[in-house]
């Protein structure tokens, strides 16, 4: 092979190569634009449904009891199954860029129209649990005031009269509860 026909050659290997790598540049800049277009299309739908969860309001009025104990990721489920907010997990990720992770247990009344944002302001404060009310009627036994605080729905009523580790925390002498309820109105969260 003489010196030119060389040369020749190598020209045109230096040449294929040359499109090749602009072949290859062409696809890696089409698999990189392909890739940025679903990222921003996939961010826009993200940030679309939590702006869409930020703006939807209660649609109607709703009594939701929260357990003591549940966490944020418990309440906040529990709220979207009961149709208070849209997204237990937008619940969630607002409550910790707020820095609001902390939830008072308690029957809530969450009205029309509520933003997630007062929603979750209410649950950390606490403002807003329902308190119900209990009237001790005069000249009733504790026996009486028992029986109706079982009709009215407290769990295990009975159980206070007969506990003497209650009767001892009260410091009542003789471990009776008689007389410990005055005549009143009285008035208790739900789990208390």
């Amino acid at each position: 092979m003489c010196p030119d026909q060389f040369l020749w050659v190598w020209w045109d290997e230096f040449e294929l190569a040359a499109e090749a790598r602009a072949l290859n540049g062409r696809k890696i800049l089409r698999v990189g634009l392909i890739v940025l277009t679903v990222l921003v299309i996939a961010s826009g739908a993200v940030g679309f449904d939590f702006v869409m969860f930020y703006r939807r309001h209660t649609p109607e009025t709703k009594i939701v009891s929260i357990e003591r104990g549940w966490n944020l990721h418990k309440v906040s489920r529990v709220l979207e199954a009961q149709g208070v907010i849209s997204s237990a997990f937008w619940m969630v990720l607002l409550a910790r860029v707020t820095d609001q992770l902390v939830v008072q247990a308690g029957e809530y009344r969450f009205e029309q129209g509520r933003l997630p944002g007062a929603i979750l302001a209410q649950l950390q404060s606490g403002i807003g649990i329902i308190k119900h009310r209990f009237v001790v009627p005069e000249g009733l036994s504790i026996k009486e005031i028992v029986a109706l605080m079982e009709k009215e729905g407290w769990k295990d009523a009975g159980g206070l009269v007969s506990d003497p580790v209650f009767a001892q925390g009260l410091r009542l002498d003789g471990g009776s509860l008689e007389g410990w309820m005055f005549p009143d109105t009285y008035f208790y969260r739900s789990g208390d």
